[in-house]
């Protein structure tokens, strides 16, 4: 084998080596690529803020009754409430409070 040939052989290696890299490096940026679009969310309790003011449909469901019963319960003003124009709105904390002297009233 002379030097042409060696040389020849030597240069096929190292491009098929870096055909090899390139080809290696191109699934690791379709990978990367397909993990941005497609991320997966793990979103832990600290992460997420905690809502401090329920609408109607929301308080009826931390509460468990009906709409209606939370708009009679306005009407009658027999809950914490708060109106901004049209809406109304609660604290959640001023709720919390409420059930826990609705609670020791029971206890009576």
């Amino acid at each position: 084998m002379n030097n042409d040939q060696m040389l020849r052989q030597a240069l096929i290696s190292i491009l098929t080596q870096w055909e090899n890299e390139l080809s290696q490096k191109k699934e690791n940026v379709v990978q990367n690529t397909n993990e941005l679009s497609n991320p997966r969310v793990e979103a832990s309790t600290d992460d997420v803020p905690r809502k401090i003011a329920f609408s109607v449909k929301d308080l009826s469901s931390y509460l468990g009754v009906s709409q209606d019963s939370i708009y009679a319960m306005v009407r009658d003003e027999q809950i914490p409430y708060v109106r901004i124009r049209r809406r109304i709105l609660f604290h959640k904390d001023s709720i919390d409070v409420w059930l826990q002297s609705k609670q020791f009233n029971l206890l009576k």
